[in-house]
């Protein structure tokens, strides 16, 4: 098996370390992050492995995965190539979603190989993660000849690998963040919705979690068009002005409202002039 170091191990890096030592596609060897506790935390998740808090101690591997936050990526690796022995033919990976493997452009230059694995998933809960890793999607873009490499890597913890033109990863990356980070946004504001008309806090998270699976469940089994519910699906004009004429006392909600109403256009099967009195309503300023 190939050995590998993780570098930058947070969530994202522990889950993966976790999974690549329980399929046994690959054997972690080293584990470096800012601290040493949280380094042997890291070590302990991931179940082998070594901490390490400097980049020249690092045991040699064939693998570099480094995943520090998006900003440090690229200085990591040319610290990492000045400080550490690298063998010729290394790869490095990185799992950010929104930039390319050419982050890795000093590894290239020195013989090595570049790659960019992006799983869109959510990794807050790193013991969650590993748990429902399988089935993941993740797209990849950089140096194909180590391709085969990777796809078994990958595969091997039981992900779906696609691939992604570096010139699309920015408008990709936004994707991710509408569908999962702008959700929790959206989660938030209906909450806050719900308590402005007298719910408790508690009673207004668990319906809004309820209606969201809801949503979730009915988009699993059919389109975007028959999914869609509501007064904007019905053309009930009279619901929404009365809708945006509440909302006033929370601006940014009923914003939120008229942009997401507007979006929402597209799903209906309306005609074209109703799509215009509906979105003239929600382009209203006063909301009356």
């Amino acid at each position: 098996m190939l050995n590998i170091n993780f570098i930058g191990c947070g969530n994202l890096g522990k889950t993966l370390g976790r999974l690549i030592t329980q399929a046994q596609v690959g054997t972690v060897k080293g584990v470096l992050t800012k601290s040493q506790e949280t380094a042997d935390a890291a070590v302990e998740f991931i179940g082998a492995g070594k901490s390490y808090l400097k980049l020249n101690e690092l045991p040699r591997a064939e693998i570099y995965f480094i995943t520090t936050p998006d900003d440090l990526i690229e200085a990591t690796c040319k610290q990492l190539l000045a400080e550490a022995r690298i063998e010729t033919g290394a790869i490095f990976i990185h799992c950010s979603g929104s930039l390319s493997a050419k982050v890795f452009q000093r590894a290239r230059d020195q013989s090595c190989y570049a790659m960019s694995v992006h799983p869109i998933k959510s990794f807050a809960n790193p013991e969650l993660s590993a748990k429902s890793f399988s089935g993941t999607y993740c797209g990849y873009e950089g140096d194909l000849d180590v391709f085969p490499v990777i796809k078994a890597l990958f595969e091997g913890i039981g992900a779906h690998l696609f691939p992604i033109k570096k010139e699309q990863k920015m408008i990709y990356h936004a994707a991710g963040v509408l569908a999962n980070n702008y959700l929790v946004t959206l989660h938030h504001i209906a909450s806050e919705c719900y308590q402005l008309a007298g719910l408790r806090e508690d009673l207004a998270y668990k319906i809004t979690s309820m209606l969201m699976n809801d949503a979730l469940q009915n988009l699993q089994n059919s389109s975007h068009e028959k999914a869609l519910t509501g007064p904007l699906q019905r053309g009930d004009i009279s619901i929404i002005e009365e809708h945006l004429s509440q909302l006033i006392i929370k601006p940014i909600i009923k914003e939120a409202y008229a942009v997401l109403g507007e979006a929402t256009l597209s799903i209906t099967k309306h005609k074209k002039e109703l799509k215009q009195v509906l979105a003239a309503l929600l382009r209203k300023e006063d909301g009356k």
